[in-house]
């Protein structure tokens, strides 16, 4: 796993490094009146992915051979988990259209809340309406932007 980490953590940071000095440039045009550029997102998305994968190259040079376990780090629950999240995303992706995002993104917020154990009714009424009502605040009331 050692040298897996690596080369994979290599290749993410010289990619995003061409995203950030070549790609988002060349394929996002620099919009001069916008309230929030459309580059600034994947700018800040590349630069997270740059910064992690050295540091998980840099904290993998340091380990020795003999410091790693064997076997997998991947179980049949990682690959669950993997397939809860994905449905409820691809779930809320088909909602989007017909019902709109807030139908759509409370869905997701409420199947990940019963998927990792949460059964309160006021949480699962709370906290989804709670976040929905600060990013509409956000967007409609401070950003004055639109979802859809």
């Amino acid at each position: 796993m050692r040298k897996a980490d690596i080369i994979s953590g290599s290749v993410l940071f010289f990619g995003s490094l061409y995203m950030i000095l070549l790609g988002i440039p060349a394929q996002i045009d620099a919009v001069e009146r916008a309230t929030i550029s459309p580059r600034t997102l994947p700018y800040v998305c590349a630069a997270i992915v740059a910064l992690l994968s050295a540091v998980l190259v840099i904290s993998r040079l340091r380990t020795t051979k003999s410091d790693e376990g064997l076997g997998t780090p991947l179980t049949l629950g990682h690959i669950l988990w993997t397939g809860i999240i994905l449905g409820s995303v691809m779930l809320g992706l088909f909602l989007l259209q017909p019902l709109g995002p807030l139908v759509a993104s409370g869905t997701v917020i409420v199947i990940l809340m019963l998927a990792m154990g949460e059964r309160r009714p006021a949480y699962l009424v709370a906290l989804p309406a709670g976040l929905l009502g600060l990013g509409w605040l956000l967007f409609y009331q401070i950003l004055g932007t639109a979802v859809v």
